[in-house]
């Protein structure tokens, strides 16, 4: 389709455009404005538009227009409302391309529709978006010139699915791999706002230069219909494609955002018939969208949300207010911490804005990194299942509140150093308490096991009751979780991992390694495959009164294990100065994942925590 010769029945005729001021204030809430792209015969014609003031309840027939913003430099000249105005080359190419030869296009566009320097309409413009969106005949959704768009179409109408086990489809979908990977992975995905465009609008066309391709056609690639209704759309603990094994990993990642996309795209119908999706579930599903304004990563998803939960977009106030402001309603509305015990932003990271939020708050900015200890809901219980709200929140955003301190922890295991090998089987041992590998090798393992033995080693024994030592270390290991999906494991499941943990340790080995490449295959698949998650990314660590434990890599020696009201799981609190505490991050403790902290024989003291 070639839009520079298409012909439009779309124009305002006859509506008095006022000229001589670039923006003209509206009535907040109600109205919007229109840009009206004046036609041109020649690409490099100078570009013409017209702001026009419309009612949002009004019949005014407009195409909405989805770009990324870009680079400013080096700036496009337009003529807006007899004005001379800068644009990103991304816009200025976007509307050259879009323009008609003969009529006006009326479209709206964020960049010029809103005055961008007045934060007062920014704030109320915001709010409303989504109504711009619904109303609009289609969103255009702009991308960089390709090419291989028309071919990336045969595939999809051919009943190509990415998800498919034909191997001839297959291997088309790599032999486009190029082409697909910079349709699906260029910055327009990206961009925060153009998710709500693209929920919202009844229509979506993606726009390459003269190429064009409807959303249909990626959701017939995607398979979206048949993969929702196998597995609904994930919720805020669940990545887009949860366990499918039947996609290769490098579609997987380049069509992440393309499928959250179509899944809010279904949520929003859904929320019509009231049900929808959580703030918490949205922001999640969007962590990895990028924005100028931190802000925005609340502000621009808001309108997805089934309940805003009084959240309203205010660009006057510092983005971390607003990131305080949003964890705390999310927690009180949920009535549990799932969003720092177990959501997937990390808090054991850096990021660009940790240094302005309080410990405990999430960077929604921040995508973080899957390492929640759980996805299903109900698994552990290491906390009262309500937190006591309303959550007491100081002026400086210290979060005060009571909970039940486990111990300290006396050894944490460092991660393998750079070059070191990752097998999650050698890390295993490595990570064995000493008394555990001792009793090992008297047991009858094999001796080359001596050299994972330190000299050093003043850890305390294991305290578990009657429980063998070797049975918590690799309950600990595996969090006492078989997988998929995520479940505790019945007496089956005990004794059966219980033996070929044993066969295991006990098995010969290389002298020359002290490991084994002759493992069973079952092995693998039901030890080793999980670890490769737990054992990698998390820490074994031993605490004072010798509990076992898996903890962020960023945990030390002397840090507090600690039990919550509304935490499923407990956290890890680092004492800092004047007695107060700073959140380092979820953690599995052996024996004390169901409530033993607060009630029962191992019940322990109740304190009050300030965490900064």
């Amino acid at each position: 389709m070639d839009f520079a010769h298409q012909s439009s029945n779309r124009q305002l005729a006859g509506v008095e455009v006022p000229l001589g001021s670039l923006y003209h204030p509206i009535e907040a809430g109600k109205a919007f404005r229109i840009l009206l792209l004046q036609p041109a015969t020649q690409l490099e014609d100078t570009l013409i538009c017209d702001l026009l003031p419309t009612r949002l309840d009004g019949d005014a027939e407009y195409e909405a227009l989805s770009y990324v913003w870009g680079e400013a430099s080096p700036p496009g000249p337009v003529l807006l409302n007899g004005h001379e105005k800068s644009i990103t080359p991304n816009l200025e190419s976007a509307l050259r391309y879009l323009r008609y030869t003969e009529n006006v296009r009326s479209l709206w566009v964020d960049a010029l529709c809103i005055d961008q320097d007045n934060l007062e309409e920014r704030s109320k413009h915001v709010q409303h978006m989504s109504e711009i969106y619904k109303r609009c005949t289609r969103d255009i959704l702009c991308l960089k010139a390709l090419n291989e768009v028309r071919g990336l179409n045969d595939v999809a109408r051919r009943e190509g699915r990415a998800h498919t086990s034909d191997l001839s489809i297959r291997n088309e979908l790599k032999r486009h791999k190029a082409q697909i990977k910079r349709l699906f992975q260029g910055n327009v995905w990206s961009r925060a706002w153009i998710v709500q465009e693209v929920a919202f609008a009844p229509e979506v066309l993606l726009v390459a230069g003269n190429s064009t391709m409807s959303w249909d056609e990626i959701e017939q690639l995607l398979n979206v219909d048949e993969f929702v209704e196998k597995t609904g759309i994930p919720d805020a603990f669940h990545e887009p494609w949860g366990h499918d094994l039947s996609l290769a990993s490098w579609l997987k990642q380049t069509f992440y955002q393309a499928q959250v996309f179509s899944h809010q795209r279904i949520a929003m119908t859904t929320r019509e018939n009231g049900s929808g999706s959580s703030l918490l579930e949205v922001l999640a599903r969007f962590r990895h969208q990028q924005v100028t304004d931190p802000r925005d990563m609340v502000f621009a998803l808001l309108a997805l949300c089934s309940d805003t939960l009084g959240i309203e977009p205010d660009y006057t106030r510092p983005v971390e207010d607003i990131y305080v402001e949003t964890s705390k309603r999310i927690m009180e509305h949920d009535g549990n911490l799932d969003l720092i015990c177990q959501g997937p932003w990390q808090l054991f990271r850096d990021s660009q804005l940790r240094h302005l939020l309080p410990s405990w708050a999430p960077d929604f900015s921040d995508p973080g990194a899957s390492r929640l200890l759980f996805a299903q809901r109900d698994i552990f219980s290491a906390g009262p299942a309500k937190l006591t709200a309303p959550l007491s929140i100081s002026t400086s955003h210290a979060l005060v509140v009571g909970g039940w301190d486990i111990d300290t922890l006396a050894a944490v295991r460092s991660g393998p150093a750079q070059g070191q090998s990752r097998n999650p089987a050698r890390m295993a041992l490595e990570s064995m308490p000493e008394d555990v590998l001792r009793q090992a090798i008297a047991g009858g393992a094999d001796a080359s096991l001596g050299v994972y033995l330190k000299s050093d080693n003043v850890e305390p024994p294991f305290h578990g009751g009657k429980e063998a030592a070797f049975d918590a270390y690799w309950r600990t290991l595996m969090m006492d979780c078989v997988r998929h999906p995520n479940r505790r494991p019945d007496e089956a499941d005990l004794e059966r991992l219980g033996t070929l943990f044993k066969d295991w340790i006990l098995q010969d080995r290389e002298e020359d390694s002290g490991w084994t490449s002759h493992l069973e295959s079952d092995l693998d698949y039901e030890i080793w495959s999980p670890l490769r998650h737990t054992i990698r990314l998390w820490r074994f660590a031993v605490t004072e009164q010798g509990y076992y434990c898996m903890v962020p890599p960023t945990a030390g020696v002397g840090m507090h294990v600690v039990a919550l009201p509304g935490a499923k799981v407990p956290v890890v609190l680092k004492k800092v100065e004047n007695g107060k505490f700073e959140m380092v991050g979820p953690c599995y403790v052996h024996g004390f994942m169901d409530g033993q902290a607060y009630q029962g024989e191992r019940e322990k003291t109740k304190r009050t925590f300030e965490i900064v």
